[in-house]
């Protein structure tokens, strides 16, 4: 079900997640949302209404979060589509500008990156490694 709020049209995000991606997890999915920058918009209590007639949302519901159709057809794709990331080569790095007791240049390596803590970052000075 779909509606068009503010000459867009926009599905509803629970109608979504029940169906379309079902075996995924709520968490596994608004964190993926977050991921791709899709931004969720709380319909109007008569808009509300008119999904609960629709069947779309249960009539309990008192929310409900509505994405763009092409927000919807991302995400979708994010979980359900046969999509590889391209994969880099392993001496892939970049020049970063950072801070440390020796200088200010170094380099990125992503294959290194695995969180915000991990040393990715080589001083070109001391050849020491660092974290973002």
């Amino acid at each position: 079900v779909s509606l068009v709020i503010d000459g867009q049209e926009r599905l509803c995000l629970a109608q979504i997640s029940n169906t379309l991606l079902k075996s995924f997890s709520y968490n596994e999915i608004h964190n993926r949302r977050v991921a791709l920058g899709i931004t969720c918009v709380q319909c109007t209590p008569v808009q509300l209404e008119i999904l609960r007639r629709a069947g779309a949302m249960p009539i309990s519901s008192r929310r409900c979060g509505m994405i763009t159709k092409r927000e919807a057809e991302r995400l979708c794709k994010s979980f359900l589509g046969e999509h590889k990331p391209p994969k880099l080569p392993e001496n892939f790095a970049f020049d970063v500008v950072h801070e440390c007791a020796w200088g200010s240049r170094g380099s990125f390596i992503p294959a290194r990156y695995n969180s915000s803590r991990a040393k990715c970052i080589k001083c070109g000075y001391c050849s020491m490694y660092f974290s973002p």
